[in-house]
């Protein structure tokens, strides 16, 4: 939602300035977060990280407040769609609902119907409010630029559930639960493993985002991580071991969080403000729902850990050409969504 109201209120050449210093500036918070769990003893084991989660969690909640009345006073955007719909490019903090009904009746005349009955204004506000709960969807199916975002989103769950999967298993037997002392162990692990990713996403965030952006377009640097994706699923595949895969999970993590994320959220920039919050919750809720069913599937039918087939169930040759599969079409389909962003840009057009 945070990223939603961003897309809204920047425009094109802004969010490559800004949004790598956001990514970066949010890993310092991760980085803390991780550091703190890193000595999950000390701080009251995993109850106290809970506590401490949620006091973060309000204080977050009163600094968006405080941002959102800081929005809603700021001028609207530099970038202007085509003529003819420039009122739709115009920034505003008003809810997508209302501002929609402005503008239907920006430039009818001012004839004041008959009043109707309560009944039928509230059959109206029903209808009204069903179509909006559905309106994300029928987004995402109508506009091909929509429904590449949908796919580009979150496309890499289903190889990076595969990953996680098998990190979890090895981290489980390297420190088997029924031990004493060793659920913290795995915490502390985990925790340094995302003290890795952040301090990396930081740093890839800060030095390579914006260059690249500007010397390849997003269509550089949403191919960047299925190919890393391919590429480490394939060296899990051949070596199937603790280290290697602890290590892909961090380049994949980085290279997602640090290039792939903020890429993702720039391509919204050029989209009316009903697809920036309608269609991209749908896409953000029911696309990580979808691509994480369809790895947990593979993961119970194919990669289970059972004793029929111990010491390690990992099905390295149908991952691997799964992957290849899935990927390809992946790669294809964020290249294109790259060319079609440089296009509207270059034209000044918003898709609508």
């Amino acid at each position: 939602m945070l990223w939603s109201v961003m897309n809204d209120l920047s425009s094109t050449k802004y969010s490559k300035i800004a949004y790598p210093a956001l990514v970066t500036a949010g890993q310092v918070g991760g980085l803390a977060g991780s550091l703190l769990a890193t000595e999950v003893c000390k701080v009251g084991g995993t109850s106290g990280l809970l506590v401490m989660q949620a006091v973060a969690l309000v204080v977050i909640g009163g600094l968006v407040w405080i941002a959102c009345v800081l929005a809603s006073r700021a001028p609207a955007t530099e970038d202007a769609p085509a003529e003819g719909s420039a009122r739709e490019a115009l920034t505003s903090m008003q809810p997508v609902a209302e501002q929609a009904l402005r503008l239907e009746g920006a430039g009818e005349a001012s004839v004041v119907p008959a009043r109707p009955n309560g009944c039928v204004r509230g059959m109206r506000a029903v209808v009204q409010k069903l179509w909006e709960a559905v309106e994300g969807i029928i987004l995402i199916l109508t506009k091909p630029y929509v429904a590449g975002i949908f796919w580009v989103a979150c496309a890499h769950l289903v190889p990076r559930v595969l990953l996680d999967y098998q990190g979890t298993s090895l981290t489980n037997e390297r420190w088997p639960k029924s031990v004493p002392g060793n659920k913290d162990k795995q915490t502390s692990f985990f925790a340094w493993c995302n003290v890795a990713n952040t301090v990396g996403t930081g740093l890839l965030s800060l030095c390579g985002l914006r260059s690249l952006v500007e010397r390849g377009g997003l269509s550089l640097t949403l191919v960047i991580l299925p190919f890393a994706m391919l590429g480490s699923v394939l060296l899990v595949c051949f070596h199937h071991e603790f280290w290697t895969v602890q290590a892909v999970l961090v380049l994949v993590n980085v290279v997602q969080y640090a290039l792939n994320g903020p890429s993702r959220e720039m391509l919204y920039v050029r989209t009316s403000k009903d697809i920036k919050y309608k269609a991209k919750s749908w896409s953000d809720m029911y696309g990580n729902f979808l691509q994480k069913f369809i790895a947990a599937q593979i993961n119970l039918h194919i990669n289970r850990e059972q004793d029929a087939c111990q010491p390690h169930c990992f099905n390295g040759l149908f991952t691997g050409v799964f992957t290849t599969v899935w990927v390809a079409v992946w790669a294809v389909i964020a290249g294109c969504l790259g060319r079609r962003h440089a296009q509207l840009v270059e034209k000044n057009e918003f898709i609508q």
